[in-house]
């Protein structure tokens, strides 16, 4: 069983064209996308997610995710 959400930290993420969200491993804490403007290509342990806009999404703490594709237009979330 996962602990409940706690807010640590907000804020609003732009990426251009040919970006990419980081790669990261094993955050302790869960991070929730809110798609604003354009198309996030991300994975979650092998497994791939196109995010548009209005979708909302949740990544698990300790999991690995990353982009699986570049940004191939600009593309903002909270």
């Amino acid at each position: 069983m996962f602990p409940l959400p706690t807010f640590i930290q907000g804020g609003y993420a732009i990426f251009d064209q040919g970006e990419r969200h980081p790669d990261r491993d094993n955050l302790q804490y869960f991070v929730l996308f809110t798609i604003v403007k354009g198309v996030l290509y991300i994975a979650e342990d092998g497994t791939n997610y196109t995010l548009h806009p209005g979708d909302v999404f949740l990544l698990l703490p300790q999991h690995h995710h990353y982009s699986w594709k570049k940004i191939d237009q600009r593309t903002e979330y909270y």
